[in-house]
């Protein structure tokens, strides 16, 4: 997943990073605040239709999102409620891109784009849900092609070639395609017959 693969060649910089942040005084969740809000800047652009401008937004608030738990260890803040406030503002987050994205082509009268930005954002939330609610019960569910990261990725390409359209459908297949791979995968790890004891 690129979201593993960005964590193992950004640890060290983003270690450092927050060390040079950590003598500021800023908190890892105020960084967690400073990403939200800069996504729902990024989603007036959208509705605006300035793409390429919500395009550097969303990429700068993901920069915030990445560094706000990278704080939290460099300071030992990492808390609970840390951890939800960055699960529970990364939906929001994320949510106010597509709306901005349906309002615009709501209003350029270009109905699959409204119908592709819901169903990105639906397959998205879903994506995100179903590995919540799979560790809820005691189930490992990081499967599938489209994380969050690689979400952002394909949201920030798009808006800064323009091809956002393109990107929105790949979004809408690809998040729903993830979200149901992880259904069937929670299915498998319910319903596997229980190991006898000592079984390997």
């Amino acid at each position: 997943m690129i979201e593993d693969t960005l964590r193992g060649r950004t640890n060290g910089m983003l270690a450092r990073t927050a060390g040079l942040i950590s003598r500021t005084g800023v908190t890892p969740n105020a960084l967690t605040v400073a990403g939200f809000l800069g996504m729902a800047a990024a989603g007036l652009l959208c509705a605006g239709g300035s793409f390429a401008a919500a395009g550097l937004l969303v990429a700068a608030s993901s920069v915030f999102d990445a560094l706000d738990g990278a704080l939290a260890r460099i300071t030992g803040a990492v808390t609970p409620f840390g951890a939800f406030l960055d699960s529970f503002l990364d939906r929001y987050a994320e949510a106010a891109v597509y709306a901005g994205l349906l309002v615009y082509y709501a209003g350029a009268s270009i109905p699959w784009g409204v119908e592709a930005a819901f169903a990105a954002a639906i397959g998205s939330l879903m994506v995100s849900y179903a590995r919540a609610r799979a560790e809820g019960i005691g189930v490992d569910c990081r499967a599938g092609l489209f994380a969050r990261a690689e979400r952002i990725v394909v949201l920030i390409i798009g808006l800064l070639t323009g091809l956002v359209l393109p990107a929105l459908v790949i979004l809408a297949i690809a998040t729903n395609a993830t979200a149901i791979e992880r259904l069937i995968l929670v299915r498998r790890a319910t319903l596997a017959p229980p190991q006898p004891p000592g079984a390997q």
